[in-house]
C-alpha cells in the first residue's frame, strides 16, 4: 500500500526516496547545531507533525532544507569533507543543482531561476544575510551582521537556556568591553584551567611511552611463549607474561587518568564561561532579544494626476470631471 507525502500529498511508491519522522529530526538537529550559537534557526520542525509511519518526499525536504538550513546545509558538508580525498566530494557537491530547484525556485526569497548551483546559493544566501540587521544583546543597537563577531559562550547548558533565542551575536564594542570583564573566580578558573591543560600535556606525552611499552610487552610474551614451547622452561614464561599485565594495567589507569583530565576541562571551561556571563549580565544588564529588522518594503511610486482644462471656456478642472465648473459644458 502506497503513503503519500504529509506536505505536498504526493502519492509515494516503493522506489521513490522518502524520510520519515526520525530522519528528519536527526538532520534537522544536525544543522541546529551549526545554527543555534550565531542565532540563525528558522526551522519550524516538520517531524514534530508527522507520525510514525509518516513520510515527507525528497523533493518537499529538500526545499525546507534550501529555506530554513541552506547555510548550515552547507557548513556540515565542508566540516565533513576535509582532507585530500575527501575535498572532492565537497567541491562536487557545491557545484551540483539542488534536487527539484526549478520548481523550489518560486518559493524562495532569492530571486532564483531555478539553475543556481549549491555555491551560488550559499552566496545569495550568504549575501543576503550579511547586509540584514541583527540586535546586540547588551547595548541593544542594531549592526549589520557581518560586522558583528560570535560570544562563543554555548558549552554550558546554562548559558544555552539563556542565550537559546537571543543566539550567540555581540557588537564588537560589547565584545571587547566584555572580554576585559574579570573577577576573582574568573582568574581561578582560568588559573586552574592552565594546570588542567599542562597536567593533559604531560599525560599525553607519558601515555604515548606507555602504549610503547604494553605494545613491547606484548610482543615479548609472544615471544616467550614460543621460547617455552621449545625449551619447557616455565620460569620465564610467568615473568614476561606478569610484565605484559603490568604494562596493561598501567596503560589502562593512564587512559582513565587522561579521561578525567578532559572531563575536568570540559567542565572547567564552562565554569569560565557562565562567570563570563555573569560578569556580562552585572555590567550591561540580562541581555534580550531585539527583534530581527525586515527589509523595507519597496512602495510604487506616485503617479501624479495630470489636470486638465475645459475645452469651451479654458477654466482648470479635476481630474476625471465630466463637466466644466464654470460654463456646464461637457468634456470628453
Amino acid at each position: 500500500m502506497s503513503k503519500s507525502c504529509i506536505k505536498c500529498s504526493k502519492e509515494l511508491g516503493f522506489r521513490d526516496k522518502k524520510w520519515d519522522a526520525k530522519h528528519v529530526a536527526f538532520w534537522c538537529a544536525t544543522y541546529w547545531h551549526h545554527e543555534i550559537p550565531v542565532g540563525d534557526k528558522t526551522c519550524d520542525e516538520p517531524s514534530s507533525d508527522m507520525g510514525k509511519k509518516d513520510s515527507i518526499c525528497a523533493m518537499c525536504y529538500q526545499a525546507h532544507c534550501l529555506k530554513h538550513h541552506l547555510m548550515a546545509m552547507v557548513d556540515h558538508e565542508r566540516e565533513t569533507n576535509k582532507g585530500l580525498l575527501r575535498r572532492g566530494k565537497f567541491k562536487k557537491f557545491m557545484e551540483t543543482i539542488p534536487l527539484g530547484l526549478s520548481e523550489i525556485a518560486p518559493t524562495l526569497d532569492l530571486d532564483v531561476t531555478g539553475n543556481e548551483t549549491n555555491g551560488q546559493l550559499y552566496d545569495m544566501m550568504t549575501k543576503k544575510i550579511q547586509n540584514t540587521e541583527r540586535g546586540c544583546p547588551w547595548c541593544k543597537k542594531y549592526f549589520k551582521r557581518v560586522n558583528m563577531v560570535e560570544m562563543g559562550l554555548m558549552n554550558s547548558e546554562v548559558i544555552q537556556e539563556k542565550l537559546f533565542n537571543i543566539g550567540g551575536l555581540e557588537c564588537p564594542n560589547c565584545a571587547k568591553v566584555r572580554s576585559g570583564l574579570t573577577s576573582e573566580r574568573l582568574r581561578n578558573c582560568k588559573s586552574e584551567l592552565s594546570k588542567l591543560n599542562r597536567k593533559a600535556e604531560s599525560i599525553s606525552i607519558t601515555l604515548v611511552a606507555a602504549k610503547g611499552a604494553s605494545s613491547s610487552a606484548d610482543l615479548l610474551n609472544r615471544s616467550s611463549l614460543v621460547h617455552f614451547a621449545f625449551s619447557g622452561k616455565l620460569n620465564d614464561q610467568i615473568h614476561t607474561n606478569h610484565y605484559s599485565s603490568e604494562a596493561h594495567a598501567r596503560l589502562t589507569s593512564m587512559k582513565v587518568e587522561e579521561r578525567e583530565i578532559i572531563l575536568n576541562i570540559s567542565d572547567m571551561m564552562k565554569e569560565i564561561e557562565e562567570e563570563q556571563l555573569i560578569l556580562a549580565e552585572e555590567h550591561f544588564g540580562a541581555p534580550s532579544l531585539l527583534p530581527k529588522k525586515e527589509e523595507p518594503s519597496r512602495k510604487e511610486p506616485r503617479r501624479e494626476e495630470i489636470s486638465s482644462s475645459c475645452s469651451n471656456c479654458g477654466n482648470a478642472l479635476k481630474p476625471k470631471a465630466k463637466f466644466c465648473g464654470k460654463c456646464g459644458s461637457a468634456q470628453s
